[in-house]
């Protein structure tokens, strides 16, 4: 018996597969993503296109499901886009979480390293959202003054794909993919005042915080939305079981060693920290990450 299709949005490849009552994944489907270019330090690809190839891979994964209805999501963490919210056209590429064009913008906030650390549970560095999208405003300020108005969005994957799926409906973001922006304070799974501030990002331009499970969103392809997690998320969640002391160590586009934290400890000791998922109950389950 089938129990849910997952949709997996990855860096290279977009992939899916039907996951049955035991937990194994079969049926996969598979294609390359679009191809990223690459331009002093500029990371691309097509927005639309990556879109059209998921929703393709989702079709056939879909064929293969009979009765089945239920989709999860996971979604390479921090790449984004700017897209018109009349009509869903990508204003840019899909900028990749590898792209570094926000060095300039951790260089402007090496006062602030610290307070971010702090808040975020990460270094500042430019593979996040707000400093690459700090930049991109600063080369193009009307589409801030758009982005003020409603007439433009801006968001990390996921939310552009749900977003899409939903025709518009819904401008939401999970909480796993909203602590890797440099924007949420980890601790209160909110948006920051004070980090949207330093980073010149107005809060009313956000999507809404979502917990990770527990959606139930209905898609227009007649799929309903359960849960959606970022990859080194989902990655840790689906090896590692009932004993928290076991690490994951998943080597892919990038390579990742994660290791769940118990409820009881934060301590900021060089690592990242991540949160892993929130659950329907909006209780955070977090973990110490190292990330090359």
């Amino acid at each position: 018996m089938i129990a849910s299709i997952a949709l997996d949005l990855g860096t290279t490849s977009i992939k899916a597969g039907l996951l049955d009552r035991d937990g194994v994944l079969g049926n996969i489907v598979a294609h390359p993503a679009p191809k990223i270019t690459v331009n002093a330090g500029r990371y691309e690809s097509d927005a639309l296109a990556y879109a059209e190839t998921a929703e393709k891979v989702l079709d056939e994964c879909v064929a293969q499901a009979g009765d089945c209805k239920s989709v999860g999501l996971c979604s390479q963490r921090s790449s984004f886009l700017i897209w018109e919210k009349s009509g869903g056209r990508p204003l840019t590429p899909l900028i990749s979480w590898q792209d570094n064009r926000g060095v300039p913008s951790c260089d402007a906030l090496q006062a602030h390293e610290r307070s971010i650390r702090s808040l975020t549970g990460l270094p500042l560095t430019p593979y996040y959202f707000a400093p690459k999208l700090r930049i991109v405003l600063h080369e193009n300020p009307a589409w801030q003054t758009r982005l003020e108005r409603g007439e433009l969005l801006a968001g990390t994957l996921d939310s552009y794909m749900i977003w899409r799926w939903t025709g518009g409906q819904h401008f939401l973001i999970d909480a796993s993919m909203a602590a890797r922006t440099l924007l949420m304070d980890i601790r209160r799974q909110q948006w920051s005042p004070q980090l949207c501030g330093l980073f010149g990002i107005p809060l009313s331009m956000l999507p809404e915080i979502k917990p990770s499970t527990g959606l139930q969103l209905r898609l227009g392809n007649g799929l309903t939305l359960q849960a959606s997690v970022g990859d080194q998320s989902a990655a840790l969640f689906a090896s590692v079981g009932e004993d928290r002391a076991e690490a994951l160590v998943n080597l892919g586009t990038g390579c990742f060693v994660v290791r769940y934290l118990p409820d009881e400890e934060f301590t900021l000791d060089g690592y990242l920290h991540t949160l892993v998922y929130q659950d329907r109950a909006q209780h955070a389950h977090f973990a110490l990450e190292g990330t090359l």
